[in-house]
């Protein structure tokens, strides 16, 4: 698949994603420094290749979740409106997966996820009133 140029946009992304990107390292070492006791080093006897193919696959996985998810919510827009910002966010940012907007659009994604399983999963008042009625 193909995408066209890219027209010219409002911001530069690159100041705001190499600040990001530094804030959320440095946050990174120290949960490597609490966890292992030290931040991630050479020679450290794992495959790094095969952390990181894990780490893509992860990231596939979740994107193909949304696809599915997406699939199955209701058309009342605001899920599938964050679903397509989200997208759109993917397919413009894909190198600059640091970015503190993208970062957020998948954070109000996953908070409407939750609380659509939460609301599917609520019993309606007339099941409650049936339920009742039925014991």
């Amino acid at each position: 698949m193909s995408q066209r140029n890219p027209t010219p946009g409002r911001e530069n992304v690159t100041p705001r994603a190499r600040e990001e990107f530094l804030r959320m390292l440095a946050g990174r070492e120290q949960v490597g420094i609490r966890t292992y006791g030290t931040t991630l080093q050479t020679f450290n006897g794992r495959d790094a290749i095969q952390d990181a193919k894990e780490e893509l696959i992860d990231a596939w996985q979740y994107l193909v979740q949304i696809e599915m998810e997406r699939a199955h919510q209701p058309s009342d827009g605001s899920l599938l409106s964050l679903v397509d910002k989200w997208t759109e966010a993917m397919n413009a940012n894909s190198r600059v997966y640091a970015d503190a907007a993208y970062r957020e659009c998948i954070a109000d994604l996953l908070r409407l996820i939750a609380q659509s399983r939460y609301e599917a999963r609520k019993p309606t008042e007339e099941n409650a009133t049936k339920a009742r009625g039925a014991g």
